[in-house]
């Protein structure tokens, strides 16, 4: 069921499901950081639930990461230390982001990051008997064209149209238009 080509993950290939299935239902995570070591914290998570290509519930918070925000970090999702200031912890979202996402298959793009990051805040979710896909390593496989296989590239790939970038909601939201162009692909080609 499971594409071992990423130690930690078993990240899902198009090929090993009955997609029609899978994309009726899918929920596609996201979190914002203050940077990328083991030291940094989220300061917003979001998942995006999609039935039929449509987005049909969002949950997106900031998350009052106790540390100061980097300006670095401020750069690129533009979120500030009073923005965050008054928002839960990332303990009391946790049990309200696993109970959102429930059993339902799991969409990132570099999912991994995310995963990581949520794990190490107290996720709670089965991650070995779901199906998890990578945006990113499908992008790699089914779009052979591109400069690269960031998501911004995705996005002017395949016009997708988003407000903002670098931010949890929006890039989750973007991150499952991606995915439905990647499984189009896929479809095309496996017929």
């Amino acid at each position: 069921m499971y594409i071992r080509d990423d130690k930690k993950y078993g990240f899902t290939s198009f090929s090993d499901v009955s997609l029609e299935s899978v994309m009726k239902n899918y929920t596609v995570i996201d979190i914002e950081t203050t940077g990328i070591g083991q030291n940094a914290r989220i300061v917003e998570v979001a998942a995006v639930k999609f039935s039929e290509n449509k987005v049909i519930d969002v949950f997106d918070t900031y998350v009052d990461p106790q540390i100061h925000i980097p300006s670095y970090a401020t750069a690129i999702h533009g979120i500030r230390d009073a923005d965050v200031a008054d928002s839960p912890s990332i303990a009391e979202i946790m049990p309200i982001f696993c109970r959102f996402i429930g059993n339902s298959t799991i969409v990132g793009h570099n999912v991994r990051f995310d995963l990581d990051f949520l794990i190490r805040n107290g996720l709670n979710l089965d991650l070995k008997n779901r199906y998890i896909f990578d945006t990113l390593a499908l992008s790699r496989k089914y779009v052979t064209d591109a400069p690269n296989h960031k998501l911004e590239t995705m996005i002017h790939y395949f016009h997708i149209n988003t407000d903002k970038r670098h931010r949890a909601k929006d890039d989750s939201i973007a991150t499952g238009e991606l995915f439905m162009h990647l499984w189009n692909i896929a479809n095309l080609q496996n017929n």
